[in-house]
This record gives C-alpha cells, sequence and structure tokens, in this order.
C-alpha cells in the first residue's frame, strides 16, 4: 500500500515538476488570499483571488469599519503591509497603457468600492485582462491597497485615491485548501 501511495504523490506531482524543469519556473498558483488590515494592525476582512480556467483573475472583498463613500481599489506591486502601506510601493503596472489606451489605466487598477453608512465593504470584481497570477505572485509578492478615495483614472483630475486606508498581503493558499 505505501508503495501505490508514493507511485500515486509522484505521478501527481511529476508533470508539476517536468514544467518548472522545461520552463525554469514554477507554476503559479490558482488561488491566492490575505487578511485586510489596518494601520493600526487590526483586521477589517479579507480578500480571496482566483485565476479561472480562462485565466482571468477574479477577486472577492470583504471588510468592515471602512469610512462611507467611494474607495479606491488597486493591487500593489509588493506583498508588505508596513506601517502607513507605502511598504507596498505602487500599483502592478503591467502593459495596461500600451495594451488597453489609458495612460492612467494599470493592470492592479480595480473598480472603486462603494460603502453604505454600515461601513461594510463587499465587492467581487474581475481584473483587468494584462493582470495574470505570476504577476501576483512574482518573488516580492503583491498587496491590495484599500484607499481613502475614489479614483477617476485621471479622466477629470490627476489620478490621487488619497491614503492608504487598509491593505492585505496575498499570499498563495495550500492545493488541498483550494477545493
Amino acid at each position: 500500500m505505501r508503495r501505490f501511495a508514493l507511485a500515486l504523490a509522484l505521478a501527481m506531482t511529476a508533470p508539476s515538476a517536468l514544467l518548472a524543469q522545461e520552463t525554469g519556473t514554477t507554476p503559479s498558483p490558482t488561488s491566492l488570499a490575505g487578511d485586510i488590515v489596518a494601520a493600526t494592525g487590526d483586521q477589517l476582512g479579507s480578500v480571496s483571488v482566483t485565476e479561472l480556467a480562462n485565466g482571468v483573475v477574479h477577486l472577492i472583498i470583504q471588510a468592515t469599519d471602512i469610512p462611507p463613500g467611494p474607495h479606491g481599489m488597486r493591487l500593489h506591486e509588493v506583498g508588505t503591509c508596513e506601517g502607513d502601506f507605502s511598504s507596498a510601493e505602487g500599483p502592478i503596472t503591467g502593459s495596461g497603457a500600451d495594451d488597453l489606451g489609458a495612460e492612467n489605466l494599470h493592470a492592479g487598477d480595480l473598480p472603486n468600492a462603494y460603502v453604505e453608512d454600515d461601513g461594510v465593504l463587499s465587492m467581487e470584481a474581475f481584473a483587468l485582462p494584462d493582470l495574470t497570477m505570476a504577476m501576483l505572485t512574482d518573488d516580492d509578492g503583491a498587496a491590495l491597497i484599500i484607499h481613502a478615495d475614489r479614483r477617476d483614472f485621471g479622466l477629470t483630475s490627476p489620478d490621487d485615491a488619497g491614503a492608504r486606508l487598509a491593505c492585505a498581503v496575498l499570499d498563495a493558499i495550500p492545493a488541498a485548501e483550494e477545493n
């Protein structure tokens, strides 16, 4: 029985190992998750990120204690949430300006979230087409940032969504937990 289990385990991991050998990379995980925290360290909610079979990145974001009103949402370049969250650096840029024809549009841009008086943010969104799981799982990771103000994507004014209110480091979900 142990030999069968070992053979089965090797058979299941061999394709990933071969892909990594052939391409020199490890396959990106298909699911990520993170706890949304305030600058005080208080946990406000969670985010889940899933790559669908067609390659589109799907996000579900749930948080509480967010000030009412519109809030800019972005995926940022570095997976750290320290201090005022500037440690997450800038938004994931990708090739948004070239491929999407908008100078203020980046691969990590998400729609604005609108929070009612109860302070609950509940959002489901698809990322822009040029965002990939590989961008979110590179060597320095990625983070979700909830901004204080709405973004207008540079349409009527300089694109500034204000302070960074909350942050979530995106971590891979082990395959056993994905199902």
